[in-house]
């Protein structure tokens, strides 16, 4: 890992500010400089601005009131900030936590907690359609959108073809995939940049040691499922939320198993977990150490050597990782005008 001098103080990066201009298909070199997309869907200026009028867009909702962006907030790394969301057309509360969307494009094991969307196009439709969300009605949506003068123009440069649901999904896809975070001060640490202070470097060190086989760099993510032991009894209704990845294969052994988050801007995406439990960093690291039970579910990566459950780290240890956690906060993500509501 390049670094530098390790300081006490953490002056800003020179090239990390948000000034940067980057193309709609930019990605870090870490992530392989560009950013991959379906041969079906490539990304495309037209595409993407079409897409990102429509994630926020209000009236693609059955009653005007909310949008893609109500419940996917740019400065919370485009989540809610609650553990349960409401703010859709019923008024429900909703079964899971809504996560937030960044460098989707690289979750190549599927989206969502349980990974029931296959790709990002797949996944605009639950939402859209969900009565507790938008609550949209496919048909009328598309023929509203077909009364919109603008709409029809930025359908046509975008695809070519008059307003459709699948045209739909796809521009929001693309706008989704251009949402890439990777200009953290961890980043520019790497890229020798920048310095982390003592606190810092060593909850790096310390996150390494017991955080790296589920959070790996560059995504902060293994982009995998596993079982924090947060779920233990199911029902048998197949749609069961608890069921985490297990309502997607039915597999008994994939009950209670979620995907794993990343851990970029984690420091505002609070509450955490796939049901919004915990509404602080410092309480998720405390039940890693003191609050997992063994079981025959429980991930192995979370069972030590002498059989006991939960990570061994200490509160000076939790300390040194909230302090590391703030280095992957990335303020021109949180910030850039390309991603705010045009």
């Amino acid at each position: 890992m390049a670094g530098g001098v390790v300081a006490c103080t953490t002056p800003e990066p020179s090239s990390f500010d948000a000034g940067f201009e980057r193309s709609i298909d930019w990605a870090p070199p870490a992530f392989g400089g560009v950013i991959p997309s379906p041969e079906r869907n490539p990304l495309t200026e037209a595409g993407v601005a079409l897409g990102r009028r429509l994630f926020y867009d209000r009236s693609l909702s059955a009653d005007g009131s909310v949008s893609c962006a109500t419940c996917h907030i740019q400065g919370r790394a485009f989540g809610d900030g609650i553990s349960r969301g409401s703010d859709g057309v019923s008024g429900q509360r909703l079964g899971r936590h809504a996560p937030v969307l960044q460098n989707l494009a690289w979750h190549d094991l599927g989206l969502f907690w349980d990974g029931g969307a296959s790709d990002l196009e797949s996944l605009v439709v639950a939402p859209l359609v969900s009565p507790d969300e938008l609550g949209a009605d496919p048909d009328q949506l598309v023929e509203a959108l077909a009364d919109d003068p603008l709409y029809i123009q930025q359908f046509d440069e975008a695809f070519g073809a008059e307003p459709s649901l699948p045209l739909l999904m796809r521009a929001v896809a693309q706008f989704m995939r251009t949402l890439v975070s990777g200009q953290s001060r961890y980043d520019a640490f790497v890229a020798g940049e920048a310095t982390l202070s003592a606190d810092q470097m060593s909850g790096l060190r310390v996150f390494e040691q017991h955080c790296v086989s589920c959070h790996p760099a560059p995504f902060f993510t293994d982009h995998d499922f596993h079982n924090l032991g947060l779920e233990t009894e199911f029902s048998d209704d197949p749609e069961d939320l608890r069921k985490g990845r297990g309502r997607i294969t039915e597999r008994e052994a994939d009950f209670g198993r979620f995907k794993t988050p990343s851990l970029r801007n984690v420091t505002v995406s609070a509450p955490y977990l796939h049901d919004g439990r915990l509404y602080d960093l410092r309480a998720v690291l405390v039940r890693y150490r003191d609050g997992l039970v063994i079981s025959d579910r429980l991930d192995p990566a979370l069972i030590q050597d002498n059989g006991e459950a939960g990570l061994p780290i200490s509160d000076q240890d939790i300390d040194h990782l909230e302090a590391f956690f703030e280095t992957l906060e990335d303020r021109r993500f949180l910030n850039a005008p390309e991603f705010g509501q045009p």
